[in-house]
């Protein structure tokens, strides 16, 4: 798997299907490089693309069973892979960690605590 995969599986995971467009402003990449990533995983059983109901000129991609199996599978990892990182903190160290990172994203949104 790529990264572009990757965060493709964590798109559709969390949205459950999303536009080409959408895609491609997710990842910013062109829309011709969302196109290929796409074929790929279509090529190997991963998503499909269906074209809108109510605009033809939308495709939305979703996935199928195998690669929401991937997607899942990929979530647990990292979910596990971030609990053992974190495993040697004490509650409180977990804490103030999530307060300091919870600080900086606010400081990069333009947000004040």
């Amino acid at each position: 798997l790529t990264v572009s995969n990757i965060v493709v599986f964590d798109v559709l995971r969390v949205k459950g299907s999303c536009t080409m467009s959408e895609l491609a402003r997710t990842l910013n990449f062109t829309m011709s490089a969302v196109t290929g990533i796409i074929d790929k995983m279509i090529k190997a059983g991963l998503v499909k693309r269906e074209r809108s109901k109510t605009d033809r000129r939308v495709v939305e991609v979703m996935l199928l069973e195998k690669g929401k199996n991937i997607a899942m599978k990929i979530n647990d990892e990292r979910r596990d892979m971030t609990n053992e990182m974190f495993s040697v903190l004490t509650s409180s160290e977990r804490d103030e960690y999530l307060r300091l990172i919870g600080k900086v994203y606010d400081s990069i949104k333009g947000d004040e605590r």
